[in-house]
């Protein structure tokens, strides 16, 4: 996601609430099944758009997770106390 690239992603449970198919990432719903997650990474490779998307939507995710915005949010929890 950082590097700008489509991430395909199996499903967890309980779900990643952050990880939305076609938004954040392709997510594809059988874990260790590798036929699904073949057709994952071939829905994206044959998608422009959700290509597009998904890069776009990674990249938001992991910005807003990052250590500059982990600090931040922790600036302004502490910041509060006082």
């Amino acid at each position: 996601m950082a590097h700008g690239v489509p991430t395909v992603v199996t499903a967890a449970d309980p779900p990643d609430p952050d990880l939305v198919d076609g938004r954040t990432a392709v997510v594809v719903p059988g874990v260790r099944d590798p036929a699904g997650l073949a057709a994952g990474i071939r829905r994206v490779l044959g998608d422009a758009r959700l290509r597009a998307a998904v890069t776009a939507g990674g990249r938001a995710l992991v910005a807003a997770r990052g250590w500059p915005a982990v600090a931040d949010a922790h600036l302004r929890l502490y910041g509060g106390l006082g």
